[in-house]
């Protein structure tokens, strides 16, 4: 039962058409959703369900079953969600590079860039491809692409011949 929050969370929506009131599987995965907002949770608002009218009671969406609103509830989303750019969360937000705040130690705040150069430039020691970098520390590989991009741009390191060494 443990895997249903990560459906649920991994969904636009899901849909209950019959649960027992306070007990099972299905009332516990639509609790859990309505409660940490995984999914919109639609629930068949059938009278005769006493636990599906619970779940409407407690923040469910009601939902009544025909053809046609299945059809609509699949291909009609409201929502959608921008991801965000964790190096430039200042710039998704307000739009410019200048709204980012410098803080203590020259570092921009929500850029983890600037928390781990020093880091990555320390483990450059005899100098390595991106692909032992990776490996190495332990990133994944076209984010290390960038972050040793920035660091050659920032003159920390450079690039000779596919291996990135410190300056």
């Amino acid at each position: 039962m443990n895997r249903n929050k990560y459906i649920y969370a991994s969904s636009y929506g899901a849909f209950v058409v019959s649960v027992d009131y306070n007990k099972g599987g299905t009332w516990n995965g639509a609790m859990e959703s309505l409660r940490n907002g995984f999914a919109k949770t639609l629930v068949w608002d059938n009278q005769n369900y006493v636990g599906n009218q619970k779940l409407i009671e407690k923040g469910c969406v009601p939902f009544d079953i025909t053809e046609e609103s299945i059809f609509q509830a699949i291909t009609k989303k409201e929502e959608t969600y921008e991801q965000l750019d964790l190096f430039h969360i200042d710039t998704v937000r307000n739009g410019t590079e200048e709204n980012q705040k410098p803080v203590e130690n020259g570092v921009r705040e929500n850029d983890v860039y600037d928390v781990i150069k020093e880091y990555i430039v320390a483990h450059l020691e005899n100098g390595m491809r991106v692909e032992d970098a990776s490996k190495n520390l332990n990133v994944v590989e076209r984010q290390m692409e960038i972050w040793l991009k920035r660091l050659c741009e920032d003159k920390l390191i450079r690039l000779d011949k596919g291996v990135y060494r410190k300056a």
